[in-house]
């Protein structure tokens, strides 16, 4: 009833709790988890999301919520308090702290970036329009606003690609023992210590760089990256 009435574009945006595959299945062309302080663990939100969006072909995105701290409150730079919701002092059980309120713009950075590199195609908000300027006549940039406009230059910056799922690299200085068979009985139990190599890949910005052997050692592998990329 509610695709019929949104004629099928109904986005669907999960809180603390997602149901991805069933909003697919009842016909959703797109998803996007809601991500902040209030609902956090936005990796593992967002590869769920991602995975689902694959699995039956469509897209997603992500949702900032600027609310958290304590007491749980939101943060409001409109400079007369005004806000999407038209909520004022007293009329809702959380309350809006004005831009010391909610989580920090730091947090607001990073997940934006981490959304985008993480392959959302399209990032929504929750107290965005009045957060972004400090008044709607003059439109000068809050704090809010100014790292919005941050994470735009780097997508522009950083055009999306192909995307690859990363892939965890532990540094480490382990050792593998290894048998070698050998004719003289004296060295039969002969044993050789090496550093554990493997096939590995790195991503930078938006290109892949594979390296056939790289050493678990950490000193090995950052001297090797150096010389590929440089400084």
């Amino acid at each position: 009833m509610r695709q019929e009435i949104t004629s099928g574009q109904l986005l669907p945006c999960d809180s603390v709790m997602m149901a991805p595959k069933l909003e697919f299945k009842l016909g959703v062309k797109r998803i996007m988890p809601e991500i902040g302080a209030h609902t956090p663990r936005a990796a593992i939100r967002l590869s769920y999301a991602r995975g689902m969006s694959r699995a039956y072909k469509k897209s997603f995105g992500a949702y900032y919520e600027p609310w958290g701290g304590q007491p749980f409150t939101v943060c409001n730079y409109n400079a007369d308090g005004e806000n999407e919701w038209n909520i004022h002092g007293g009329e809702f059980p959380f309350e809006s702290a004005g831009s010391n309120g909610g989580s920090s713009r730091s947090l607001q950075k990073r997940l934006l970036i981490y959304a985008y590199l993480a392959g959302a195609e399209f990032v929504g908000e929750e107290w965005g329009g009045y957060n972004t300027f400090y008044d709607l006549k003059d439109f000068t940039l809050s704090p809010y606003g100014k790292t919005k406009r941050l994470f735009l230059q780097f997508a522009e910056k950083y055009p999306a690609g192909e995307f690859y799922s990363p892939m965890p690299l532990e540094a480490g200085n382990y050792r593998l023992t290894k048998g070698i068979p050998n004719r003289k009985r004296r060295q039969k139990d002969r044993r050789i210590y090496g550093d554990a190599r493997i096939a590995c890949t790195v991503f930078v910005g938006n290109r892949l760089y594979r390296f056939m052997q790289c050493s678990f050692n950490s000193y090995n592998f950052v001297t090797t990256f150096k010389r590929f990329f440089g400084e």
